[in-house]
């Protein structure tokens, strides 16, 4: 493998990423700014971004040892798992506090689990029970647009390995899922945060329509880097994407990307960078 071929490959792929990312973000806080919104609030996904991006370039500069990932793994099960001892709002903990700033759990660390779980192919006991654990907890939260967006990764990687471990995990998180959406009390809604997509559209009829063209370049750009790996970490992390993008039309969820906040784009960039880790150019 020529060393420079894939250094220009992983260069080329974080630079259109970083492009369809970006212009989400910038649109956002375009919209912020307009709806008179706190400063902060773009400033704080923007800084967000650029935190991620540093990070995805470093993912993708290492190939993580299977020991590795599972240490990542591990670390974000157990934030996940503190949100259950965070003060929630309603009866709902998706959130940890680190000082002022409140980061959702679950778009912070899923989208690499997500990868780090597909690497795997639930090989040995490890990963099968933190994919058990996970799902329970995102039902105990609840939080139903990160369950299901975690069972459709997950029924991924099951049709991929089609092994009995695999479709039973993929079973137990579409049945914690619908839990999550039992148990769910909706809250209310935060403009800028699961609104921006409303907020683009009476803006302008074509920055709502961009808006939503761009959203859906991001959620399946892990697809066309799928075929490189020769695996299922892209279509798994797109299925995530997938889900987690179309939920706001279903209830009161953040929009990735455009909506404010500094979890997603974290999680989404450190995921991408992981999977750049694994993926070799034709």
């Amino acid at each position: 493998m020529n060393q420079s071929l894939t250094h220009s490959y992983r260069g080329r792929s974080l630079s259109l990423f970083g492009l369809i990312s970006g212009l989400c973000v910038g649109i956002g806080a375009y919209l912020m700014i307009s709806g008179n919104v706190l400063t902060s609030a773009s400033l704080g996904t923007a800084l967000a971004w650029a935190i991620g991006a540093v990070l995805a370039i470093a993912c993708a500069c290492t190939r993580l040892a299977e020991r590795g990932l599972t240490v990542l793994t591990c670390i974000g099960g157990a934030a996940l798992t503190l949100t259950l001892f965070q003060s929630g709002q309603d009866d709902v903990t998706r959130w940890l506090a680190i000082g002022s700033v409140r980061l959702n759990a679950a778009m912070l660390t899923l989208p690499w689990i997500v990868v780090a779980m597909a690497q795997s192919g639930f090989r040995g006991r490890i990963y099968p029970a933190i994919a058990v654990v996970l799902a329970i907890i995102l039902a105990i939260q609840p939080d139903p647009s990160q369950a299901f967006a975690f069972a459709a990764a997950m029924g991924v990687v099951a049709l991929h390995e089609r092994n009995t471990k695999a479709l039973l995990i993929a079973a137990i998180s579409i049945g914690t899922a619908l839990v999550a959406i039992w148990r769910n009390t909706p809250l209310p809604p935060i403009p800028h945060v699961e609104l921006i997509i409303e907020m683009a559209f009476e803006t302008s009829s074509l920055l709502g329509f961009l808006l939503i063209l761009l959203l859906a370049a991001g959620a399946l750009f892990p697809a066309l880097l799928a075929r490189q790996s020769g695996r299922s970490e892209g279509l798994a992390l797109t299925a995530y994407l997938a889900v987690a993008t179309i939920a706001p039309a279903f209830g009161w969820f953040p929009v990735p990307w455009a909506g404010a906040g500094m979890s997603f784009p974290i999680g989404i960039w450190l995921a991408i960078g992981l999977l750049l880790s694994a993926s070799k150019p034709d």
